[in-house]
């Protein structure tokens, strides 16, 4: 026996029973029965043949779906008013600044991002026939899988829906997608059931964020045939194999992410015909090897470059130099050989280098002291020698230091007092000698400063106990500031 709740006897099941099935329809406490049931109380919709019915049902059944205890935004959907107007809905009318009403009424965006939505989306979704962007990003109780009838909307351009918890495989409905631009299921639990349904991404795809995940085998070839992708990232993924040389004929490429894989590779030439990659990570792939490309200098757009924890061997191109646009340089690989290359220090525009964990030698270049802005300088584990130049003052924007484990000698120069924006310094694992400079007492911001293991000499200035942020103090003694205060006419 069904029963529905009715302001009049209205056949809506004929109208919804291609949306939705009559047994999920007539069965107790389904979202698509609540649905049913609030559509016969709905005010705003009157009979059947209203041609905004189906679109208020199956926003209905996503709010019964997805809505828990603690969701936000959602849990405002349902009332009288037009649906253009519930929060994350947005209408053609919307864009456009027509009345809402007639065709200017289908909704084309759905955006509850970060709304603690907690349930599964329906697979009625795929019935909005004019939607183009589906964002349910943040959400990490949505579970089960992503309905297949998403990717058979034929306007869909964006599908966002990261950290959300999702299983199973990309569907294979989505090779009709054919006006897809953006995937980013980034940060679920997909797994290489997708293989097969990776190869048939549509090559309309500008940005396929697959990160996180649980894919596995080699990279698709099929990737390197999506010409107009802009942005790629596959990291943290247990992809292995290669990295293709075809992944060069991505020109229109900005932004490539490989990091956390279990690629076994040498980087291919072929990356340096990427002339719009803005940011390129190899982070973690320890089987990257072979020697860095001198082509790889060609790439004068590239803004980020990690190389950190790889398997790299040779030298640092000196090519490196011509990357006129880069402001961050990671590179972290223990066969990497020969000098730093003082090219880099012409790079105006550099705000982080962080190479360490290298055989790098030579001595610090003084062209190094004026990057101006520049706020880490990390070469810490490496085997470089001489002595720290006065000059070191000019990095008046530095945050983080460290010069550790390496070969360094002579004094700390007073000059360090003048990095006056420093949190964290580190010096130890060295042959520094002489004393610790009074001047470091000038660091008010700092919050760390670790000179153990050198050869320094003579009394820890008193001052330091009257850094205001400072939490550790690593000297060949422990400086007891309490105590200190106590027995001295220390003032701040």
């Amino acid at each position: 026996y069904f029963r529905f709740r009715r302001k009049e006897s209205v056949p809506y099941d004929s109208v919804l029973e291609g949306i939705s099935s009559l047994n999920e329809i007539r069965a107790d406490n389904t979202a698509q029965s609540k649905a049913y049931n609030w559509l016969n109380d709905d005010t705003v919709v009157s009979s059947p043949s209203d041609s905004f019915l189906v679109q208020r049902y199956i926003l209905m059944v996503l709010h019964y779906s997805v809505k828990g205890e603690n969701s936000i935004n959602v849990d405002k959907w349902g009332s009288d008013k037009n649906e253009c107007e519930w929060i994350g809905v947005e209408c053609e009318c919307d864009r456009s600044g027509k009345p809402c009403e007639n065709d200017a009424r289908n909704v084309i965006s759905i955006n509850l991002a970060t709304s603690l939505l907690d349930g599964s989306i329906p697979n009625e979704v795929g019935y909005l026939s004019q939607l183009e962007e589906l964002d349910l990003s943040s959400n990490d109780l949505l579970r089960k899988t992503l309905p297949s009838s998403i990717f058979t909307i034929k306007s869909i351009e964006r599908v966002k829906l990261s950290s959300c918890t999702l299983t199973g495989v990309i569907p294979s409905s989505i090779k009709n997608a054919s006006s897809l631009l953006e995937l980013n299921i980034g940060s679920n639990m997909f797994t290489n059931g997708g293989v097969d349904t990776i190869e048939g991404l549509p090559s309309t795809l500008e940005t396929l964020i697959l990160s996180n995940n649980k894919f596995s085998g080699t990279i698709p070839i099929a990737i390197t045939s999506l010409t107009k992708l802009k942005h790629l990232d596959m990291s943290s993924n247990d992809f292995k194999g290669i990295i293709y040389t075809a992944f060069g004929e991505l020109t229109e490429l900005e932004f490539l992410d490989l990091s956390k894989t279990k690629l076994e590779s040498m980087l291919p030439v072929q990356l340096g015909k990427l002339s719009k990659l803005t940011n390129m990570n190899f982070f973690d792939v320890f089987k990257l090897t072979g020697t860095i490309p001198t082509e790889m200098g060609d790439l004068t757009k590239l803004r980020v470059l990690n190389l950190y924890s790889t398997g790299l061997t040779g030298s640092i191109p000196t090519t490196f130099g011509l990357l006129s646009s880069l402001e961050e340089l990671r590179i972290s690989a223990d066969a990497i050989t020969g000098n730093i290359p003082t090219e880099i220090y012409g790079i105006s525009n550099l705000q982080k280098i962080v190479i360490t964990d290298t055989q790098l030698g030579g001595g610090l270049s003084d062209e190094m002291f004026n990057l101006k802005k520049l706020l880490e300088l990390n070469l810490e584990n490496n085997a470089l020698t001489g002595t720290i130049h006065p000059s070191i003052g000019n990095l008046t924007s530095l945050e983080f230091l460290s010069l550790a484990t390496n070969k360094l000698k002579g004094p700390i120069p007073s000059e360090i007092g003048l990095l006056t924006d420093l949190t964290k310094l580190y010096l130890c694992c060295n042959d520094l000698t002489s004393t610790i400079p009074l001047e470091m007492t000038n660091l008010t911001k700092v919050e760390v400063i670790e000179i153990v293991e050198n050869k320094l000499v003579g009394p820890v200035p008193e001052k330091i106990c009257c850094l205001p942020y400072m939490e550790q103090f690593n000297f060949e003694i422990v400086l007891d500031c309490p105590k200190l205060f106590s027995t001295s006419s220390v003032q701040c």
